[in-house]
């Protein structure tokens, strides 16, 4: 620098300029820092050698976080500008991480929200869930104990050893959602979510939610998807499902279930055949109920004590008439009739052992209200009186009208009268005319 009082002058001006720049270069560290305090998500930069470079919270107060986000970059293959849900204390966040490179060192920028989806809870059909939330869930089946359970162990471990999607079949009640639990729970992916979408819940907005915003679990990774019900989805949704699945590789990036439901409403239609093919899918059938009559008993007794220990009842179990009515009964809504006919014997129960009579009006009742969803002509019991059979047929045909006995009656080719009588055997006081 020469001297003299220009030279000085010059000095003294370029000093102010970079005290200003610094002042200035402050002032706006200071408001990005209050920009990101006020952000509903927490913002973490750890230094590749996993020293924590910057929080936009106190440190103290998210330690739990810092230490989890720290772990993460144990592993920097998995990172590479990614969005994964994970559980820190029983809290699930959605964590969201860029990688940025200064003066040759790699910084890690972590981005933590909160989900807006508790969990265990369901939003919509969406539900998160975590592995003591399902082991939980799988330990109070009654589907756990059984033989059926037993007899899928082989199976299952086949399936586990790869993540290629899977398709699980059967008729509604035969406890997809459970064995979906056990699928998890026996995986290398068990330590990420499980989310469980339900085709039968979810509404527009949802669906919306589903295949379009950035937060959704499909275009997540690492996590257990539970897709249940895919029946109930309309055609249209059904491609869409599939075609998103193919577009973005979402079963690539997480392990995808699948269940549907068999029924008898249109069986020329295979709502699973698409996704089998196309992904393709393995399968996994569960069979109904009926099929293992040995554990119709074992589960309702099992089902009975639980039920005993939330009531102040004690019921020990079913006279031998009783038990032998619930063993030859078909059983067309599988463990979901199972569970609600023997919640309604416990609280109709006055005796220690369950009656035939009472079952037996129970079981009648279902008959009524229930429309079976498996073919029934190979089922169907023929080794009774005729009045029995022809009143069973104007029950299931009763049950297809909604109880319209109108409707019921025309289709039979009968009158009102005469579906009465049919009804209501024994009885000759007919209530209209």
């Amino acid at each position: 620098m020469n001297s003299g009082p220009d030279s000085i002058t010059y000095t003294f001006d370029e000093i102010i300029k970079f005290f200003n720049h610094c002042t200035h270069l402050a002032q706006q560290n200071d408001l990005l820092k209050q920009a990101l305090k006020v952000h509903p998500a927490i913002t973490i930069i750890i230094k590749q050698d996993g020293t924590l470079t910057y929080s936009s919270h106190h440190a103290v107060d998210i330690q739990d976080i810092i230490q989890y986000v720290q772990a993460l970059t144990d592993s920097p293959d998995t990172l590479e500008n990614s969005k994964s849900f994970h559980y820190i204390k029983d809290v699930l966040y959605s964590i969201s991480v860029n990688i940025q490179t200064f003066e040759d060192i790699n910084y890690y920028i972590f981005c933590v929200e909160a989900t807006p989806v508790p969990q265990g809870s369901s939003k919509h059909g969406l539900r998160y869930s975590n592995l003591p939330n399902v082991r939980h869930s799988y330990k109070n089946s009654i589907f756990s104990l059984t033989a059926i359970a037993s007899s899928l162990d082989t199976r299952i471990t086949q399936l586990n050893q790869s993540n290629q999607p899977i398709m699980i079949l059967g008729e509604r009640g035969t406890a997809k959602n459970v064995v979906a639990e056990r699928l998890y729970m026996e995986s290398d992916m068990n330590h990420a979510p499980f989310i469980q979408i339900d085709c039968v819940l979810i509404n527009n907005k949802m669906w919306d939610f589903l295949l379009k915003h950035y937060n959704s679990p499909f275009f997540d990774l690492g996590n257990t998807i539970y897709i249940s019900n895919i029946q109930a989805l309309e055609p249209t949704r059904r491609q869409l499902l599939l075609s998103m699945f193919l577009d973005t590789k979402a079963h690539k990036r997480n392990r995808i279930i699948f269940s549907c439901s068999q029924t008898l409403v249109d069986p020329d239609e295979n709502p699973s055949r698409n996704f089998i093919d196309y992904l393709p899918c393995s399968t996994l059938y569960l069979p109904p109920l009926r099929e293992f009559p040995e554990d119709i008993i074992a589960a309702s007794t099992l089902y009975l004590h639980h039920l005993n220990r939330q009531s102040l009842k004690q019921i020990l179990g079913f006279d031998a008439e009783a038990t032998q009515l619930l063993t030859n009964y078909q059983w067309p809504d599988n463990f979901f009739q199972l569970k609600r006919v023997i919640t309604e014997l416990s609280l109709l129960a006055d005796t220690p052992y369950i009656s035939k009579e009472l079952v037996k009006e129970i079981l009648d009742k279902e008959a009524i209200q229930y429309v079976a969803t498996f073919r029934s002509d190979t089922l169907f019991d023929y080794d009774r009186p005729l009045n029995e059979i022809v009143q069973e047929i104007v029950e299931v045909v009763l049950a297809r009208c909604n109880g319209n006995q109108t409707k019921a009656a025309k289709q039979l080719g009968i009158g009102r009268t005469t579906l009465w009588r049919y009804l209501n055997p024994g009885t000759k006081k007919i209530p209209y005319k």
